[in-house]
């Protein structure tokens, strides 16, 4: 997981404002608790049923092993759609307003009566319509939290993943290969332990279900503290007190 994926689970949770310190427990407890865990039990499960290739049925079997009911990884997504920040309730979407020019000399152009007139004259005229028509368009800066509360409604509206699933199947592969060595007898094979792509989806959905569910919990201590920034205390607080019976 990299940083940009883990402010993606605090933007889902409803956190506008964490940490960096947050942010790296989140992405350590899900390499070395979640998946670590997760990839050595459905190993042992695959290799007492003399096989080599993981499939939906040995990565349910192996977060059972740990305590994890699959079953509930909807309840685990419908859980965290609730919002307990007052930042992200109540916002109006923010529509993108056009600069209007307020000078009424664009509008009307001022016309000369004069038939003949002064040389001084024309050229303050002249000096006076170019200010008037060159308009200096500015560009438009959102307000301080604007953004964030932009992704928070992005994100919450989506069921997507969070990570993306190349680098989530490279760090799958790289953590098999260090739990199961590679075989000497295949010369083919990197790791004793391989997995279908949807094994690996299943893997990817409960692993990001568990780590949201986590983050939603720091966040409803950051609020029961009065505080809008989620701290990696409040994230340490969450690993040691949510029942996720890993081990």
């Amino acid at each position: 997981m990299n940083k940009p994926a883990g402010v993606r689970f605090f933007r889902r949770a409803g956190a506008t404002i964490q940490s960096s310190g947050a942010i790296d427990t989140i992405r350590k407890f899900f390499a070395n608790q979640i998946i670590l865990r997760a990839l050595h039990a459905t190993g042992i499960v695959v290799q007492n049923a003399g096989r080599h290739i993981a499939q939906i049925e040995d990565v349910i079997a192996g977060f059972r092993a740990l305590g994890v009911n699959v079953t509930k990884v909807n309840n685990f997504k419908s859980s965290t759609r609730r919002r307990h920040t007052t930042d992200a309730e109540g916002v109006v979407a923010e529509k993108d307003s056009v600069v209007e020019d307020t000078n009424p000399s664009n509008d009307n152009a001022t016309t000369m009566t004069n038939d003949e007139p002064d040389v001084e004259e024309a050229g303050d005229d002249n000096s006076s319509q170019l200010t008037s028509n060159t308009t200096v368009s500015h560009r438009r800066r959102a307000k301080p939290g604007a953004v964030a509360r932009r992704q928070v409604r992005a994100l919450q509206r989506s069921n997507q993943l969070l990570i993306q699933p190349t680098p989530f199947r490279r760090a799958v592969r790289n953590i098999s290969t260090l739990i199961f060595p590679v075989d000497d007898t295949d010369e083919r094979s990197s790791s004793n332990l391989k997995f279908s792509k949807s094994a690996i989806l299943l893997l990817q959905t409960v692993a990001e279900a568990m780590i949201l569910s986590l983050v939603s919990f720091a966040c409803d201590v950051t609020h029961i503290c009065r505080r809008k920034e989620v701290s990696d205390n409040d994230v340490n607080f969450a690993i040691n007190h949510i029942n996720y019976k890993l081990g």
